[in-house]
């Protein structure tokens, strides 16, 4: 009789192992489930800010447009000309403006032949008359012969609706 029992309770023991690995795994799926739709989630939302400050823009003044989320973007044609310092190309010039703190980017590349740079500059922003709005300071670092860098300024002042910039070496 002993041996009969056994076996049952090797079976009901088995069942229950399975049983318990089943739930396992179900909850293991679930956390992966939302973990991908969480992580979808955040990406979806970093495309759609990226997308409203590059796409739906609305034309406020001839130098900005501002974007769904508030952002100001410059526009100016005289801005995004390429400028030279010290024989340094700077390129890509982008102004934004959000929450009163205006940013500037752009590309500095060295087409000089030897290494320049590591020095601090000056981004005079003028508005359509000529009249100085505000002046940036920046820096450039050194960049090697034929390569390039980012030129990232900032400052705690409204500056998106600049015409034009003139860029002094200190």
């Amino acid at each position: 009789m002993s041996e009969k029992k056994e076996p049952k309770k090797v079976e009901k023991r088995e069942k229950t192992t399975r049983a318990i690995l089943v739930l396992i795994a179900i909850v293991v799926l679930i956390v992966i489930g939302i973990v991908f739709i969480v992580n979808s989630a955040r990406k979806n939302d970093g495309e759609e800010d990226i997308q409203s400050v590059s796409g739906d823009l609305t034309e406020t003044d001839e130098n900005v447009s501002i974007a769904e989320d508030g952002t100001k973007v410059n526009v100016s044609s005289k801005i995004k000309e390429e400028k030279e310092i010290d024989g340094l190309k700077i390129t890509d010039m982008e102004i934004t403006e959000v929450d009163n703190v205006s940013t500037i980017v752009a590309n500095v590349k060295n087409d000089t032949g030897e290494e320049k740079g590591e020095f601090a500059i000056e981004i005079k922003l003028i508005d359509r008359d000529g009249n100085e709005i505000t002046t940036v300071p920046g820096y450039i670092g050194k960049i090697r012969a034929g390569e390039s860098m980012a030129l990232k300024a900032s400052a705690t002042y409204d500056f998106a609706n600049a015409y034009d910039c003139e860029i002094i070496k200190k």
